[in-house]
């Protein structure tokens, strides 16, 4: 009674509770000489302790309950005490070490013919296979684990398995395949139908999310976390998720709202404030963005990325050196970080250390030549030198490489204009708006080409077209450009 008592807390999270219920069931079945009843005591024990992430002490009381079995000769106590140690084992990272005891606890399911317990330590020995990358020795863990469930009608294990296959599959990218298997797994509350009760099923749900997430499909991804946390409104980690997927859906005040939930469940995620910011910065709450990095910086400095997007803030906030100090720490954390050595050249550019500019932008191509957005920033530079052949040989570059990027022909054309080769500035601003209609500042360029040309009637037209599209646009020139990276504002 004492010791079910002490399940009872621990299914309603209060573990210290749990833990006093185990020791006095443990001393009363010391007391009587309860061999089993004290394995069982010893190893509820070392449960609530792992769940309360005490490992050694954990460890302790499987070793003890261990060895009762060895001197009892209770196999199918000792296979359960020997998946307990796996199991603690693979918390602590230690997976190879884990497996050992899985397979001990294996062969002795297998030679007392306990199903059930060989079904449940192949689980786990799939989910080491998983963990160290071994996939096609999880997969066949896990087809063991179908097989037995089935067999014994274990529609729980039936349905997690085919999730921990899913999460395989999407491990190798065949998210297809992943698809399929959370397919099957949801499908089996058609028979089983006490998902409310069971975390497999919010897990499937959650794991689906982010397969979808990684497809793209962000719309279906929210679906899947919105089921998740209807069943559990508690989980931070999948409010954090579903803000992301409103992010990427560029739905930031939605996002914010999740991201505000996920901290008031837990305060301490750094990345979730990490994520807010990015959020307040994309709707140019730039001072809220700067204190949520701050937050997140405090929590964990060690997230080079952050520094990088508060350096975006500062640029924006035109407090350029505090981004150059930003970006410099960001650096120290990762210095083969293209993209960051490109937001600081840029910052230079506009502090009109043009040296250090093109310096930053030539380190960051030695480091990924393909990146398209560093020729166009370093053509900014060349142009500002007027320098027109360098910046619109860099143009060139970057059409070859993305040859549907409309900001790079509009930049050339912007070259062309200043090298007053207008006929060839039209043309380009000309594809750039095929490409996004909705580039105001080519339009307003290709109008002071036409201008100069004397074509007045069609300069006026680009003037009123970009007038409507940004009414405050007062130059034909690029606006300050926020980085699309996925660890940028």
């Amino acid at each position: 009674m004492i010791n079910n008592l002490g399940l009872a807390f621990e299914d309603l999270g209060e573990v210290d509770r749990a833990i006093e219920q185990y020791e006095k069931a443990l001393t009363i079945a010391q007391e009587i000489g309860d061999h089993k009843g004290e394995v069982n005591r010893l190893g509820n024990l070392g449960n609530a302790y792992a769940a309360q992430g005490k490992i050694e002490r954990a460890l302790d009381f499987y070793n003890q309950a261990l060895a009762i079995t060895h001197n009892t000769n209770n196999p199918s106590a000792e296979s359960a005490a020997e998946d307990d140690l796996g199991n603690v084992y693979a918390t602590k990272g230690e997976v190879h070490l884990a497996m050992k005891y899985y397979e001990k606890a294996l062969s002795i399911a297998y030679r007392i013919g306990d199903r059930r317990a060989a079904s449940a330590v192949l689980g786990n020995l799939g989910n080491a296979y998983a963990a160290l990358g071994e996939y096609q020795h999880a997969m066949r863990s896990y087809e063991k684990v179908l097989a037995i469930a089935e067999q014994i009608d274990d529609q729980r294990t039936v349905r997690a398995t085919f999730s921990n296959m899913g999460n395989v599959c999407a491990a190798q990218n065949d998210i297809d395949r992943a698809l399929e298997f959370y397919e099957k797994a949801l499908a089996v509350t058609e028979y089983n139908r006490d998902q409310e009760l069971d975390p497999n099923y919010i897990a499937v749900h959650i794991n689906r999310g982010h397969a979808y997430s990684s497809r793209e499909e962000y719309e279906r991804a929210i679906e899947d976390f919105s089921h998740a946390l209807e069943l559990d409104p508690n989980d931070a980690a999948t409010y954090t998720h579903r803000g992301q997927a409103y992010f990427s859906l560029e739905k930031y005040e939605r996002a914010i709202e999740d991201f505000n939930y996920a901290l008031e469940l837990d305060p301490h995620l750094a990345w979730v404030y990490a994520d807010r910011g990015r959020a307040y910065g994309r709707i140019k709450e730039y001072e809220r963005a700067i204190e949520d990095f701050n937050r997140a910086l405090e929590l964990d400095p060690h997230l080079a990325w952050v520094y990088s997007s508060r350096g975006q803030t500062y640029t924006l906030l035109e407090e350029y050196q505090h981004a150059i100090q930003d970006f410099d720490r960001a650096l120290e954390t990762d210095p083969n970080s293209a993209w960051v050595y490109t937001l600081r050249g840029e910052v230079y550019r506009l502090i009109q250390e043009y040296e250090r500019a093109i310096e930053d932008f030539d380190f960051a191509l030695e480091i990924d030549p393909s990146d398209t957005w560093t020729y166009i920033e370093r053509s900014r530079v060349y142009r500002d030198l007027k320098d027109y052949q360098k910046a619109i040989e860099d143009l060139n570059r970057a059409i070859e490489l993305d040859p549907h990027l409309a900001w790079a022909y509009a930049s050339r054309g912007i070259a062309y204009s200043a090298s007053e080769k207008y006929e060839q500035a039209i043309d380009d601003f000309t594809q750039a708006l095929k490409l996004d209609p909705h580039l105001a500042w080519a339009y307003a360029s290709r109008g002071h080409a036409y201008s100069a040309l004397g074509k007045l009637q069609k300069a006026i037209e680009d003037f009123d077209r970009a007038r409507e599209l940004e009414p405050h646009l007062a130059h034909p020139q690029e606006p300050q450009r926020i980085r699309t990276n996925q660890q940028a504002i």
